[in-house]
């Protein structure tokens, strides 16, 4: 985001009458020609620079109701994986395993079986090892 001096300097250029290319080369480096003309047809729809949004795409995917979805599936349903997840709810694959590792702090794992043994067996263990 450009500081507040500029947008000062480029609102003060577009009062005099100056347009956004003109106002472009004059402060060469610093903004371009296109966020100059952005710039302009904001002060004239709203009447300030205000960039309280960043621009670009809107991340919404990672809120809480995608994260609670997520949660319920896992609880609810049969096992399923993180890619049958992504697309059942329509978001990217790895947005998915981060809604997964990061938010929910679940991680893979094998279950390992523990064979049952008796103390004869036991014994038997014991006297094999030496």
């Amino acid at each position: 985001m450009k500081s507040e001096d500029v947008r000062k300097v480029v609102v003060l250029m577009i009062d005099d009458g100056m347009s956004p290319r003109e106002i472009a080369k004059q402060l060469r480096k610093v903004v371009s020609d296109c966020t100059v003309s952005r710039w302009q047809h904001l002060y004239k729809t709203t009447g300030t620079i205000d960039l309280k949004t960043p621009a670009g795409e809107l991340r919404i995917i990672r809120t809480k109701n995608p994260i609670q979805k997520v949660k319920r599936r896992f609880t609810y349903k049969s096992r399923r994986s993180a890619r049958q997840l992504a697309k059942s709810l329509r978001v990217f694959r790895r947005t998915m395993s981060r809604i997964i590792h990061e938010d929910l702090h679940l991680h893979a794992y094998h279950a390992r079986t523990q064979p049952n043994l008796h103390d004869k067996h036991k014994q038997r263990r014991i006297s094999f090892a030496y």
